[in-house]
């Protein structure tokens, strides 16, 4: 495994990892390979299944979006690391999906800074498949951390769709150059 810019992970506070999601397996391999950054530290993963847990997601109910945001919140507050995969899902094509504006409420309800993830050479749609992959010889998966993004944070009742949007669109856009994808502009209606 790869690491480019481990440099850009604070040594303190709270922030916000925000990598594409090609597999799975893409928690659990950020998680190791940020180990030495992070000791000490707890890395909560946003996950839509329980199943993910001891991988270290944080299971949430996706049909109370409120309720993620939330608890998101929380546990930014309280000085935590939160990973979200903004794209909302694994996708292994060669273009990003379209981000989902609940990365940009986090960032700019939160204060926190946001850290786009490049990951390169993950891909499989099963446990099985993607891990034969992944741990083939010839198989190099590259981390491209990108420097902290910082926002002015605001008030909810300040948030508008211009500025999710715009937010929303600057991480994405910055998530494609780390991980080499293509990023056609467009928003998901979340």
């Amino acid at each position: 495994m790869r690491i480019e810019g481990s440099e850009n992970i604070p040594k303190s506070g709270a922030y916000i990892i925000a990598p594409n999601h090609n597999c799975w397996a893409d928690s659990p391999i950020i998680i190791s390979a940020l180990y030495k950054e992070i000791i000490k530290r707890k890395l909560f993963f946003i996950a839509a299944s329980r199943k993910y847990k001891c991988l270290g997601g944080l299971p949430i109910d996706w049909k109370n979006k409120g309720q993620v945001i939330e608890t998101t919140l929380s546990l930014l507050e309280k000085g935590e690391i939160v990973g979200i995969f903004p794209e909302g899902g694994a996708n292994e094509s060669n273009s990003l999906l379209p981000g989902k504006t609940g990365l940009a409420r986090l960032v700019l309800w939160s204060g926190c800074p946001v850290i786009p993830i490049g990951v390169i050479g993950t891909s499989g749609r099963g446990p099985i498949t993607s891990s034969l992959k992944i741990f083939t010889p010839a198989r190099y998966v590259t981390l491209k951390i990108g420097r902290p993004l910082h926002y002015e944070k605001i008030n909810r009742s300040e948030t508008t769709s211009k500025i999710l949007h715009n937010t929303t669109e600057q991480i994405m856009e910055k998530i494609a150059e780390l991980s080499g994808k293509n990023y056609n502009h467009g928003f998901p209606n979340t």
